[in-house]
């Protein structure tokens, strides 16, 4: 047998190697560096998920930033407190203490009222006046951990409790007034579980950087509130995808900043300038309807219907209260031409890391098939 001679090459097969190859190469090079912005409107939730995407992907923290949110835990009880405090007085119900409880919240009262309440005069000075209070918070939560178990405990708080949507009270630090014999002590340290459900107002753009996958993913975390919210535009730029925190529970709550707007109202309507944002034609969004826990305990006592922007709801369960938001979120988006092929809607407990995890492996596995789609088009048309 001769010596084996190979075919003559073919210019078609080689040429489309050679666009696999640059296909290849090309999407290889886009896929490496991914960016997200987590956005949505303060309190919604946001914080929680980058929290826990630190704690999926991240490095464990140093001793210093876990003594640095020690503090911020036992502020959040001040401030869960003082709000708890509010709402007491506004429902008349002081004169139901006993003279032990009353004694424990004359004592409360005393010592919030010590901190100035003179507003800043300028970014600098609230910014330096937020971080004095958080310190003056946290010692006093050390000083005052008897007076506040006994608040807690009191059958008045029980009656409070069952109203505290009215003074926007975050329920996940009732977690920490539970466990405030342990947040109180020298050598305490926050779990992740603490470190997860603090509450720490963001005042600037934090980004986190992971590499998943051989992919890194930049995921930017913004303030949410409307004082914040012009830092966003510098970072509209190159944004793959866009993470849109939503909190259900917040249905019949009023904004910290505008005391009469509605936060779910303000939320959706944020949501669709965001939608509309020229910047973002084309890119995938991610919402996460977030606080479904907190949600279907409060739809049992709190009917959406009672308020006036959502008088037209006549459901009567969980899920049928989950599907109106849902459908509120849809509508307010649905003349933007599209948007509905690049809409993924998710429910979440950010609290929940299993269910962070879940999501978020979802929506960057969404961004990456774009990708990659993006790249097919444009070599093959």
């Amino acid at each position: 047998m001769g010596p084996c001679q190979s075919a003559p090459s073919d210019p078609k097969t080689a040429n489309n190697k050679k666009i696999e190859a640059e296909l290849q190469n090309a999407a290889g090079k886009e896929s490496k560096k991914m960016k997200f912005l987590l956005l949505g409107a303060g309190e919604s939730g946001k914080s929680t998920i980058f929290k826990q995407l630190r704690l999926i992907h991240g490095s464990p923290r140093s001793t210093e930033d876990l003594k640095m949110f020690a503090g911020v835990v036992r502020a959040n009880i001040i401030v869960l407190t003082k709000r708890m405090v509010s709402l007491i007085d506004q429902l008349e119900l002081v004169e139901k203490f006993s003279n032990e409880e009353r004694t424990a919240y004359d004592a409360i009262l005393a010592g919030v009222s010590k901190v100035s309440n003179s507003p800043p005069t300028s970014q600098a000075q609230r910014v330096q006046m937020e971080i004095k209070l958080a310190i003056y918070d946290s010692d006093l939560c050390v000083a005052m951990k008897d007076q506040i178990k006994i608040l807690f405990n009191s059958k008045v708080m029980e009656t409070a409790w069952l109203s505290r949507a009215k003074v926007n009270a975050i329920d996940n630090h009732r977690l920490f007034v539970d466990q405030i014999d342990t947040i109180v002590a020298p050598d305490y340290l926050p779990t992740n579980e603490h470190i997860v459900n603090s509450r720490m107002r963001t005042t600037n753009v934090v980004m986190n950087e992971y590499d998943i996958d051989g992919v890194r993913f930049e995921i930017y975390d913004v303030g949410g509130q409307r004082t914040e919210r012009r830092k966003w535009m510098p970072y509209f730029d190159d944004v793959d995808g866009i993470l849109f925190v939503a909190a259900l529970s917040e249905y019949d709550q009023m904004l910290a900043e505008a005391k009469r707007t509605n936060r779910m109202t303000e939320t959706i309507g944020l949501f669709r300038t965001i939608a509309n944002t020229p910047a973002f034609k084309g890119t995938p969004f991610m919402l996460f309807l977030n606080k479904n826990d907190l949600f279907e305990e409060k739809i049992k006592v709190s009917n959406p219907k009672d308020i006036e922007a959502f008088a037209d709801y006549n459901g009567s369960s969980y899920e049928e209260g989950l599907n109106y938001f849902k459908k509120k979120f849809e509508k307010s988006v649905d003349d933007i031409d599209g948007f509905d092929t690049r809409l993924y809607v998710h429910v979440t407990n950010a609290t929940d890391k299993g269910n962070v995890e879940f999501v978020w492996k979802a929506a960057r596995n969404i961004v990456l098939d774009q990708v990659n789609n993006y790249f097919k088009i444009y070599f093959f048309s």
